[in-house]
C-alpha cells in the first residue's frame, strides 16, 4: 500500500513567469502601446509597474528557492533587447544574465521562453508575424540570445502559445493587432511553425544538449452533448484546429489543413526535444448555424467568479488526459503551464493536489513526465484582464509591491520539497479528497499512522 504519491527523482518543480507581466517599465513593445487605448484592458489597467521584476526579480527568485522550486520559467523580452532594428541593448542584456546567473545561484534551473506575445513595435509596425520578415528578425534575436545566454540556459521554450497568440490576436481581435481575418490568421500561424523550427536549429548549434519545445495550449474541446453527432464533430474540428495541427507541423514538418495545404517546412522536422504542454479549461461545445464566425461551435460552458467569458471549466484530470495524449510521441513531457484564476484562495489548494494527482497516474500509467511549472510565481498583469485575474502562489499589493505567500503557495513547496503529496498535506487541505488521491487508504486500520508519517 503506498502511503504517499511519489514523483521521480530529479522532476521539475516551479512555476512560470512572463517578462511583459512582471517585469514594469517597458513602453517598446506593442502590447505597451495596446494597453493605452481605453477598453482594451480591464479597468484601464496597464503594465506600467506591474510585479517590478526589472528592479526587483532576485528578491522573488530567493522566495522561490525558498519555496522549494528548483526550476524558473521566464521569458525574454525581444523589444528590451532590441528595441529599434539592429541594435542590441547592452545593458538590458546585461541584466537579463544577471538574473539567470541569481537563478543559478539559488539552485534553480532557468527555463527561457524566446517569445511570449508580444512583439517590438518597429516589427509590429511592419505586419509582425503576418510577414516571413518577422520570422527572419525573430531568427536574427534567436542567434544573439542563444550566443549570449547559451552557458546559463540548457532549456528554452521557443514560443509562447502560438494558437492562442493567433486566435486572440487575429481571429478574435481582443489582443494585439486587434484583427479579425481568417486569411492572416493562417498566415501568421504557419510562419510561427517556421519560426519555431528556425529557433530549434540556431539554440542546437549553440548548445548540442539543448531541450528545446514550445509552450503548447492543449484545451480540452468536448461535445455538450455527447449523443450529437454534430456536436461530437465541431469539438472534434476545434481540438485539430486549436491542437493538434499546429503540434503536427512541429513532428513531421508538413503544415496541414486548415492552417496550410501540406505545405511543407523542413526546419521544422523533429524540433521537440521535450513537449511542452499548457492546459487549464475544458470547452463544452455545441453545433450551432448561428455560430458560423465561430466554426460552428456554441461554447456552452458557464464562466467561473473572476474570469471572463473566453475562460472555460477548469478541470484537473485534464493533465492526466493530455499527458497521455502526449506520450505516443516517445519525448518527454513537461507541463510548462497550469493554474487556478481565483482572487481567494478557495479552491486554489484543491486545485493543486488533485491536477498534480492526475500527473502522477499519468506517470504511473507511462508517461515520461519531467516537470510541473505553475503559472504563475506572483500574481501578475494577465494581458486584457489587468490586475484583476490572479494566479499567483504568491499574493501582490500592486500599490506597495509587498509579497504575500498564499496557503496554495505553502502547499506546492511543501509537495516540491518532499517530491511527493503525502495524506498529511491532503488531509489539511481538505480531508475529503484523501479518499479520492490514496483510494486504497480509507477504512484500512493504519490510516492514522500513515497520516502521521506523512
Amino acid at each position: 500500500m503506498a502511503d504517499r504519491l511519489v514523483f521521480p527523482e530529479g522532476f521539475l518543480w516551479g512555476s512560470s513567469v512572463a517578462a511583459h507581466q512582471v517585469e514594469g517599465g517597458n513602453r517598446n513593445n506593442d502590447w505597451w502601446q495596446w494597453e493605452q487605448t481605453p477598453g482594451h484592458i480591464r479597468h484601464g489597467h496597464t503594465s506600467e509597474r506591474a510585479a517590478d521584476w526589472w528592479n526587483r526579480a532576485e528578491s522573488d527568485f530567493a522566495l522561490a528557492a525558498k519555496m522549494g522550486h528548483n526550476s524558473l520559467r521566464l521569458s525574454l523580452e525581444w523589444s528590451r533587447i532590441e528595441p529599434e532594428e539592429g541594435r542590441f541593448d547592452d545593458e538590458a542584456i546585461a541584466r537579463y544574465r544577471r538574473m539567470l546567473e541569481e537563478l543559478r545561484a539559488q539552485g534553480i534551473e532557468p527555463m527561457v521562453c524566446l517569445f511570449h506575445f508580444t512583439l517590438p513595435q518597429w516589427v509590429a509596425r511592419r505586419g509582425g508575424f503576418e510577414k516571413g520578415w518577422a520570422v527572419d528578425r525573430f531568427a536574427r534575436f534567436v542567434e544573439r540570445v542563444a550566443a549570449e545566454y547559451g552557458d546559463l540556459v540548457r532549456w528554452w521554450l521557443t514560443l509562447n502559445e502560438p494558437m492562442v497568440y493567433v486566435g486572440f490576436g487575429w481571429f478574435e481581435g481582443l489582443w494585439p493587432p486587434g484583427k479579425r481575418s481568417f486569411v492572416d490568421a493562417l498566415r501568421v500561424a504557419r510562419n510561427l511553425v517556421r519560426a519555431h523550427g528556425l529557433a530549434y536549429r540556431i539554440l542546437h548549434r549553440q548548445r548540442s544538449d539543448a531541450m528545446v519545445s514550445a509552450g503548447m495550449h492543449l484545451a480540452s474541446f468536448v461535445a455538450h452533448d455527447p449523443s450529437s453527432w454534430l456536436g461530437r464533430k465541431v469539438a472534434q474540428f476545434r481540438d485539430w484546429s486549436a491542437n493538434g495541427c499546429w503540434l503536427m507541423s512541429t513532428i513531421d514538418g508538413v503544415i496541414r489543413p486548415p492552417l496550410g495545404m501540406n505545405t511543407y517546412v523542413p526546419e521544422a522536422v523533429d524540433s521537440h526535444d521535450f513537449l511542452g504542454f499548457q492546459h487549464y479549461f475544458t470547452f463544452p461545445l455545441a453545433f450551432s448555424l448561428q455560430h458560423a464566425a465561430n466554426m460552428l461551435a456554441r461554447p456552452m460552458h458557464e464562466p467561473r467568479p473572476d474570469a471572463s467569458a473566453s475562460m472555460g471549466n477548469p478541470r484537473p484530470d485534464g493533465l492526466y488526459d493530455w499527458a497521455m495524449w502526449l506520450k505516443r510521441f516517445g519525448k518527454p513531457i513537461v507541463v510548462t503551464e497550469n493554474g487556478l484564476l481565483e482572487k481567494q484562495e478557495r479552491e486554489r489548494p484543491a486545485y493543486l493536489l488533485l491536477a498534480l494527482s492526475a500527473l502522477h497516474r499519468a506517470i504511473r500509467d507511462g508517461a515520461d513526465v519531467r516537470g510541473y511549472l505553475h503559472w504563475s510565481l506572483v500574481d501578475n498583469f494577465e494581458w486584457a484582464e489587468g490586475y484583476d485575474a490572479r494566479f499567483g502562489l504568491v499574493h501582490v499589493d500592486f500599490e506597495t509591491q509587498a509579497r504575500t505567500v498564499k496557503p496554495s503557495g505553502d502547499l506546492f513547496a511543501d509537495i516540491a520539497k518532499a517530491n511527493a503529496i503525502t495524506p498529511a498535506m491532503v488531509e489539511r487541505i481538505d480531508a475529503g479528497l484523501i479518499a479520492r488521491l490514496f483510494p486504497a487508504l480509507p477504512g484500512e486500520p493504519e490510516l492514522e499512522a500513515v497520516r502521521q508519517a506523512g
